[in-house]
């Protein structure tokens, strides 16, 4: 050891006694005895550090574990909020089209209601109609909901009425409280109405959704309006084909 301090033993004669100098000041002399000895072999041993060593191998899988653990995490609320679903049939085009496939996005439509949440405090007296946290469903959004009738996969069409609107469909046109509205997704294409769901007011809670396919699609005009506890989400981006990549207007 580079550090060390080497010593020999005195050779000791019969009878007779041995001096020698300490080689450090703090080591005492030799009178014979042992002391020397220890304190020189004490001088020679390196310090001693206390300190905790944490394995590299141990820290590698804690770390690994953390980030499967915020991988996981970030997963669910994404899948919470965002989905994903295929187009079918052929009622929204030209505006999508049959095997695309787009991002639904469910929490902008998000409601609460306030009275089942503080409902129970004495002296709280709130509106029982869910409140959206966000914004409701606007006009002209692209909206995912389930069927009204018959059941089976969920829906996609476009909101034409909002709640307590009066919506009348005459003369290929379509009229919101009496005034002509602009479609200009639809291209020039007229909107054709038989039936008792062509000339009504939309309750509290119901909207009036049709397809930009109106020759072609299956909507409000035939079952009526949506209630909005059957909506799932906003269409958000269309993400396959690459080729059509973009927001869903």
């Amino acid at each position: 050891v580079a550090a060390a301090t080497t010593m020999t033993r005195p050779r000791r004669v019969r009878g007779e006694s041995v001096r020698t100098t300490a080689l450090h000041d703090d080591i005492p002399a030799d009178d014979g005895s042992a002391a020397v000895y220890i304190a020189a072999w004490e001088r020679t041993l390196p310090p001693v550090v206390s300190r905790t060593v944490c394995p590299s191998r141990l820290r590698g899988v804690r770390e690994a574990a953390r980030t499967l653990l915020l991988a996981l995490l970030c997963f669910a609320a994404i899948s919470a909020v965002v989905q994903g679903r295929e187009v079918e049939g052929r009622s929204m085009e030209p505006t999508l089209h049959p095997g695309q496939r787009l991002l639904v996005n469910r929490g902008v439509y998000v409601r609460v209601n306030a009275e089942r949440l503080l409902g129970w405090l004495p002296g709280v007296h709130l509106e029982t109609r869910p409140r959206y946290v966000f914004h409701r469903p606007r006009r002209g959004e692209v909206i995912v909901f389930s069927p009204p009738v018959g059941g089976g996969a969920d829906l996609i069409k476009r909101v034409i009425g909002l709640p307590g609107e009066h919506v009348r469909i005459a003369d290929g046109r379509v009229y919101i409280n009496g005034q002509r509205l602009d479609e200009p997704y639809l291209h020039g294409m007229q909107t054709a109405c038989f039936g008792p769901w062509c000339d009504l007011t939309l309750s509290a809670d119901e909207y009036y959704v049709l397809g930009d396919n109106r020759a072609a699609s299956s909507d409000s005009r035939l079952w009526g309006p949506i209630r909005a506890g059957t909506i799932v989400g906003k269409a958000w981006l269309i993400y396959h084909p690459l080729a059509d990549f973009g927001f869903a207007r």
